[in-house]
């Protein structure tokens, strides 16, 4: 089964949490646990600890794969296969995670491209579009 995880940059500090996002007082937070304590699990549940408002546009889920580094692949991160860089999203047409890229190599099933189908390239995070968006603006190395 694939984890379900959310991140966000934090609004104080913008720093990156994990958790679940959820809307409480017009604001977008993400709630998270801070430490595995006994006093906040019942009965295999485990009660989150503390709540951080986030910018609600920074949110993006994990895609479930991840790079070959062992990084976590989410929505919003640049990858480069070797070639060039390509933009994690969810495209609701496909109801799944694409790789946007530029020109002839342009859109990728993310598994796809994760799993080494993409011509034997492997994938890794460089960034992300929210911290690195000048990654996007990059031209392409040449094979």
């Amino acid at each position: 089964m694939r984890e379900i995880l959310f991140r966000g940059k934090r609004m104080d500090n913008g720093e990156w949490v994990y958790g679940t996002p959820f809307f409480s007082q017009n604001a977008c937070k993400m709630i998270y646990a801070v430490a595995l304590h006994p006093d906040f699990v019942d009965e295999g549940n485990v009660y989150y600890s503390e709540a951080n408002a986030v910018d609600s546009s920074t949110i993006g889920q994990f895609t479930g794969l991840i790079d070959k580094t062992g990084k976590k692949i989410f929505e919003g991160d640049i990858l480069f296969d070797g070639v060039q860089n390509y933009e994690v999203k969810y495209s609701p047409s496909s109801s799944g995670f694409e790789a946007f890229g530029k020109g002839e190599d342009g859109i990728w099933s993310l598994y796809h491209l994760a799993h080494k189908g993409n011509c034997g390239r492997e994938i890794e995070i460089t960034g992300n579009v929210y911290d690195n968006p000048e990654l996007l603006c990059e031209k392409d190395v040449k094979a």
